[in-house]
């Protein structure tokens, strides 16, 4: 099975976990302002549409990081 196929099996909570570690991840590199919605979902291996589905915006992201 390919990674994609994984992916979509996680549970919310957990989709979103990830989402937050990888933010947590680029954190300790650049600054908030830095980050960009768009790099935390490569590094969380998800589509740009999921980190948005979670997360309206970089202040957001950033407050549950």
């Amino acid at each position: 099975m390919d990674r994609q196929a994984n992916r979509r099996r996680l549970a919310v909570a957990d989709r979103r976990a990830e989402i937050v570690a990888a933010a947590v991840r680029l954190l300790g590199r650049r600054t908030p302002e830095g980050l960009s919605l768009p790099e935390v979902a490569a590094e969380a291996g998800a589509s740009r549409a999921l980190v948005y589905h979670y997360f309206r915006d970089r202040k957001t992201l950033h407050s549950a990081a």
